[in-house]
């Protein structure tokens, strides 16, 4: 199972209409849960997030003295200084709690939620039912205690997260989660110094099904202060029916070469695009339906050059869409394109140029899956392979955190589509291999264009 627990945080205010929490270092791509408490100053008005994602509710207002309300996000838009608000409409106490999920694969969505108030300790929240195996699950209390402290534990096998404990300044109340890996009824359970009632909450997520997802990855590179023609990319065994993208890096002093092939054994490469920016090149291909068992893959250029290459293994594409290009010398390479159709795919290689340059270790737009480096006597190249997916048709970047400048990078991206469509070849011509206008390749790609 790839569910995980991501961040946490909780902040409480006294006599505010908002409260904040501290400030996390979030997945963009993750699942935040916010719970929230007040008494005085409501009504709600709404939760915010510092990168302005989409909160939806989970079930609906719950009780007073104190009120609580959970709600969601999914596919989030995050990274370092993120925050999370609680607004309610004058000064009262209001608190909040956030949970991060994660999912090494897919995005995690809801599956279901449910609250009620329970004035019996242990405080139990409904019994759900989930729907799937592999579920994460997130309980928690506002509680009516005035102790300070108010101190919580988390029964019905569940770990304790994050408490409010002055009952005397504040509402408390706590969160906690639980892993499962067995379809069953689940519910949340808490205990409350000095409360004789809580507001229970449980809210079950999911790993969304069949939406296209990656799976593996691997790299392979020319040896350091070297060069040559042919790297051999070890990857883990491949499932068969899923699609291989392989984007390749080159740098040269004067004209990086380009890729005359792509092998593997049940596995047949065809030619998305290319651009060239000064030393530096970067070229995309796809393998589509491959068979299962594939451990190597073979990338072969013209020339002997410093270059490298990596590969990623991705579950459930049902055809191939559009694909594009950028360069520049900026810091921040990025590359975007406008997907077609709900949860769509980019898949994306990106690689700089420069002596002594730092190698790529975050992305601040899509999911970073893999960087390499390479060491050349002439030019050093970082590349690396970012993701994205687009719950809705939207214009969508990938963008790759790296301050050296100025120094020639090139990016090229392609989408991956959730629906099936035409059969087409893709486009061929020197406006997609000089990286101008994206081309459009639409279905399944059956016969290798001409790099």
């Amino acid at each position: 199972m790839a569910l995980s627990l991501g961040v946490t945080a909780v902040a409480s205010a006294s006599s505010a209409a908002t409260v904040t929490t501290p400030s996390r270092t979030t997945t963009w791509g993750s699942t935040i849960v916010l719970c929230g408490d007040w008494n005085a100053g409501g009504p709600f008005v709404s939760f915010t997030d510092s990168y302005g994602n989409t909160w939806e509710p989970i079930e609906t207002e719950l009780g007073s003295s104190p009120t609580t309300r959970m709600y969601y996000a999914t596919n989030i838009k995050g990274g370092t200084g993120h925050t999370f608000t609680l607004a309610i409409t004058s000064a009262g106490q209001p608190s909040i709690w956030m949970v991060e999920i994660l999912s090494s694969r897919t995005m995690v969505v809801l599956d279901l939620g449910a609250r009620q108030t329970d004035a019996a300790s242990p405080f139990d929240s409904p019994g759900i039912l989930t729907t799937v195996a592999d579920t994460f699950l997130v309980g928690f209390i506002g509680g009516n205690s005035v102790s300070n402290p108010a101190t919580h534990t988390a029964g019905a096998s569940f770990t304790l997260l994050d408490q409010v404990t002055n009952g005397a300044s504040f509402w408390p109340g706590a969160t906690a989660y639980r892993i499962v890996t067995a379809t069953g009824t689940y519910n949340s359970s808490f205990t409350e110094s000095g409360a004789s009632s809580g507001r229970v909450w449980i809210a079950a997520f999911k790993e969304a099904q069949g939406l296209i997802e990656f799976v593996n990855k691997g790299s392979a590179k020319t040896p350091d202060l070297g060069t040559g023609t042919i790297v051999d990319i070890t990857i883990p065994a491949t499932v068969a029916g899923n699609d291989l993208v392989v984007k390749v890096a080159i740098g040269d002093a004067t004209a990086p070469t380009s890729v005359t092939g792509i092998t593997a054994t049940g596995a047949s490469f065809s030619f998305v695009g290319a651009i060239t920016n000064g030393t530096v090149r970067l070229e995309s291909w796809i393998a589509r339906g491959v068979a299962a068992g594939i451990t190597t893959v073979r990338v072969t250029v013209a020339a002997a050059q410093a270059w490298g290459a990596i590969c990623g293994e991705y579950a459930n594409p049902q055809s191939v869409g559009i694909n594009a290009t950028a360069s520049g010398t900026s810091a921040n390479p990025s590359v975007s394109l406008t997907t077609q159709d709900s949860n769509n795919r980019l898949v994306a290689g990106l690689a700089n140029q420069g002596l002594a340059t730092g190698a790529y270790t975050a992305a601040s737009a899509g999911t970073l899956r893999g960087v390499d480096y390479v060491l050349g006597s002439a030019v050093d190249i970082p590349f690396g392979l970012i993701d994205r997916l687009a719950p809705t048709a939207a214009s969508i970047a990938a963008t790759m955190t790296h301050a050296a400048t100025p120094e020639d990078w090139a990016a090229a991206a392609v989408e991956l589509r959730s629906v099936a469509v035409g059969v087409l070849t893709p486009s061929v011509g020197a406006a997609v291999l000089a990286g101008n206008a994206p081309s459009r390749v639409i279905g399944t790609i059956l016969t290798p264009a001409t790099p």
